[in-house]
């Protein structure tokens, strides 16, 4: 998926559940019941080891719940839920906000409902699920801090078009699990010490994007699904990296910083067809990657910012902890920022274009201007800075200026000629900028 289409889906979600209205209605909560009718709703105080199967359950369209800081506390009953939103057909603009749920089989259990958020809530020791959505699309779980649950966040059932995002999960068993749920969004999370991070399974167009996930154990797993994006991620000091198994196919695994790990990125049970381009790989197994596994380790070289800040994207960089990576030690002769040679994974598994250690400079603010041309102007006048700034005739003036100089003091009689050459392309370029 094109960055720019995950930019505008972003913002098609949160406009789709942004709209609606809450009435009015101000209603204190001080024990648990059923809200069939909408309203502002707020508690009073901490509800304490509750032994109900479902504290609070949430029935109508258009409710905002507000704990005001305060919990409410479960039994760890099976079956039990501390917020419980369900309809037999569809619940929609549903907030919950500011509230502690813990001791319960599922914190909040989520079901036939749209357009609905949950955010700002402490959601810990729940067994086996933290929040658990079925059939339900459009829900916003936002900067929820997430501890000690059997999974924090489970999307299960044809949920779509979610998204989880901004949250701190720490310690559970799993952070977040994708099950038969498509289109979902899972970014800018915070995932430290879980077994698992994120297990996709049975799901497609997924957008894992720009979160943090280190100090766990088996952390990204994606199985018989296809489609899904896994980009920006920083993933280390794990027990391993990024698992793809089980007919998995399509997937995309890009722009990530991959390291640390007890491998980087395993491939097997005929996981074919991913594309894994752009990342930065550095553990002491960086691949492991089975004979009957085909993927596609690089895209055709273009001038665009790469995972190492280079100014080629192509393949992946390959480095290792002791400095002996293919990346950081290949031959690089045009110095265009890719190894000359491939890195053969497997007969199956070829990076084509490795990125190289040496990496062409890039400029930090682009302009329209040829950028051979620019550098030419630092190279006689470093106070000109090609990276950041766009040149005017008297930076070219002061470089032929330097470089005449340099000319007379040389005593090669190639180093003459080169000067000579770049004294020509300089004056050139001198004449085709504005006064």
């Amino acid at each position: 998926m094109k960055r720019w289409m995950l930019t505008l889906a972003a913002l098609l979600i949160n406009l789709y559940m942004l709209t609606g209205s809450i009435e009015a209605q101000e209603i204190t909560l001080s024990e648990c019941r059923i809200i069939d009718s909408p309203g502002y709703y707020f508690l009073t105080g901490d509800i304490a080891i509750s032994t109900e199967v479902r504290c609070i359950s949430i029935t109508s369209d258009n409710v905002y719940l507000d704990g005001k800081g305060y919990k409410i506390g479960g039994s760890y009953m099976k079956w039990s839920s501390g917020i419980y939103i369900y309809s037999s057909s569809t619940v929609e603009n549903v907030t919950v906000t500011n509230l502690t749920l813990t001791g319960w089989y599922y914190g909040i259990y989520i079901e036939n409902a749209n357009r609905s958020r949950i955010e700002f809530n402490t959601i810990t020791d729940n067994g086996p699920y933290g929040i658990y959505l079925v059939n339900s699309s459009f829900i916003a779980i936002s900067h929820n801090t997430i501890l000690d649950n059997g999974v924090g966040v489970c999307l299960n059932q044809n949920s779509r078009f979610s998204q989880i995002q901004g949250n701190f999960m720490e310690n559970n068993l799993d952070a977040v699990y994708i099950l038969s749920s498509d289109e979902n969004v899972i970014s800018n999370n915070t995932m430290v010490g879980n077994w698992g991070a994120l297990w996709i399974h049975n799901s497609a167009g997924n957008v894992v994007s720009n979160n943090t996930i280190e100090n766990g154990g088996d952390v990204l797993w994606i199985s018989s699904s296809s489609s899904n994006e896994i980009a920006g991620n920083v993933i280390r000091g794990n027990d391993e990296g990024i698992w793809i198994f089980n007919h998995s196919i399509y997937n995309t695994i890009a722009g990530n910083i991959i390291v640390n790990n007890g491998y980087g990125i395993k491939l097997s049970d005929y996981a074919n067809s991913n594309l894994i381009y752009n990342n930065l790989f550095n553990n002491t197994v960086n691949a492991n990657v089975t004979e009957g596994s085909f993927n596609i380790w690089n895209v055709s070289p273009k001038m665009e910012s790469n995972v190492i800040g280079g100014a080629t994207t192509g393949g992946n960089y390959w480095a290792k902890p002791d400095g002996n990576g293919i990346s950081q030690i290949c031959s690089d002769t045009d110095s265009d920022g890719i190894c000359d040679s491939p890195h053969v994974l497997n007969n199956n598994n070829i990076d084509y274009l490795p990125l190289s250690a040496s990496q062409p400079l890039q400029e930090t603010i682009p302009d329209n201007v040829d950028d051979d041309l620019e550098k030419l102007v630092t190279k006689y006048y470093p106070d000109f800075d090609w990276k950041t700034q766009t040149p005017l005739k008297q930076d070219v003036l002061q470089a032929v200026i330097s470089a005449v100089i340099q000319y007379f003091s040389a005593t090669d009689d190639a180093a003459k000629q080169g000067i000579l050459n770049d004294v020509v392309q300089l004056v050139g370029f001198y004449f085709t900028l504005p006064s």
